[in-house]
């Protein structure tokens, strides 16, 4: 009797050495599985991140394109209207000077503004922005004391017409408001 309890407390304890050897396997087992399904996550996840990348930045170059080509496109109808707002200009200093019934210096320089406007509408007109911009970038080169007294008297001419469309706005408005009014009796009177 002695052998056989002594026999199933060693026997209890061999299946219990036993269970916890296959519980610890199985545990390993399943931390490997574990192991190797999230290292697959994190490169699935890598690998989708690098296509959302990607795809951002084919996107991002896109839509630079097309804003480039929309500026360009609209720079170079601007550049259209100017050409046509400078033969109006030259049309008039031309008319201006044929009105004039004076030879002299005033005469002169307006009929020598009139070709240079000519001249720059010639060069304006039929071209893109960016041939014109190269023009200007090499008689920058050749020229940069008169490339900027050019550009600040172009920059003092815009400024002044600037101000002069804002002051005549400013008495357009003045007058409109001066013309119309409520009157005591809560009528519209002009």
């Amino acid at each position: 009797m002695s052998s056989t309890s002594n026999s199933a407390p060693g026997l209890a304890r061999e299946q219990a050495t036993g269970l916890a050897n296959s519980a610890s396997d199985r545990a390993t087992d399943v931390a490997g599985h574990a192991r190797a399904a999230g290292s697959e996550t994190t490169a699935a996840a890598g690998r989708n991140v690098a296509k959302v990348k990607d795809e951002t930045v084919s996107q991002a170059r896109d839509l630079m394109e097309q804003a480039r080509s929309q500026v360009t496109e609209q720079a170079n109808s601007q550049l259209g209207q100017l050409g046509s707002a400078m033969r109006r200009l030259a049309s008039e200093l031309e008319e201006m000077s044929r009105r004039s019934d004076q030879d002299g210096m005033a005469r002169s320089v307006v009929d020598d503004a009139a070709q240079r406007v000519h001249r720059t509408a010639d060069m304006v007109e039929g071209r893109d922005v960016s041939d014109v911009l190269d023009d200007v970038r090499r008689f920058a080169r050749r020229s940069p004391a008169a490339f900027l007294i050019g550009a600040a008297g172009l920059g003092m001419l815009v400024g002044r017409i600037g101000r002069g469309v804002r002051d005549a706005d400013g008495e357009r408005q003045s007058a409109r408001s001066d013309s119309t009014f409520v009157s005591d009796s809560g009528w519209l009177d002009e």
